[in-house]
């Protein structure tokens, strides 16, 4: 894999809700009608992401995006959510 030049620290609020919604698998015209923008906007949005993270393509930034999600469930929330698996 890839590694990117930058972290996401430095991506603005939209872009970072672009990257959710890449990492949910969602289509540019779905992730436009969720954020009310155009497609045009979020193809630019996700031009800016691959450029500000080092990527070279879209699959890589659905992969660094899948990453990217995971680690923003901290694991102090997973294991609240196995302890409330087991029930009484």
């Amino acid at each position: 894999m890839q590694e990117p030049k930058a972290n996401s620290d430095h991506l603005s609020k939209q872009e970072r809700e672009v990257m959710q919604q890449v990492a949910d698998g969602k289509p540019n015209r779905h992730i436009a009608n969720d954020m009310c923008l155009s497609t045009h906007t979020v193809k630019n949005h996700k031009a800016n992401l691959k450029k500000k993270l080092g990527l070279k393509n879209t699959l890589a930034l659905f992969r660094y995006a899948l990453d990217w999600a995971k680690q923003k469930v901290s694991p102090q929330e997973t294991k609240t959510d196995e302890n409330n698996e087991g029930g009484g």
